[in-house]
């Protein structure tokens, strides 16, 4: 899962040359995500390694990445 998910944000970047912030994923792809790291990583360290804010939304089919100003404001 984490390497599918960073090549989404690679792609993401090569396409729009800046960084998605918003990760959207359903409960499953989180643990999935969550199995990718040692247990004592929380979700907020996760999100803070892969520097993105997290929406988990059960009608998502697969992991997608995005930019929203709203994350961004909400984050600072």
């Amino acid at each position: 899962m984490l390497s599918y998910i960073y090549r989404l944000i690679n792609s993401f970047e090569n396409e729009h040359d800046f960084s998605p912030n918003l990760l959207q994923i359903n409960p499953v792809h989180l643990e999935h995500l969550k199995s990718a790291f040692d247990s004592n990583y929380s979700i907020e360290r996760i999100m803070s390694v892969l520097r993105m804010d997290l929406v988990i939304n059960t009608d998502c089919i697969h992991p997608q990445v995005s930019w929203s100003h709203i994350a961004r404001t909400q984050a600072s």
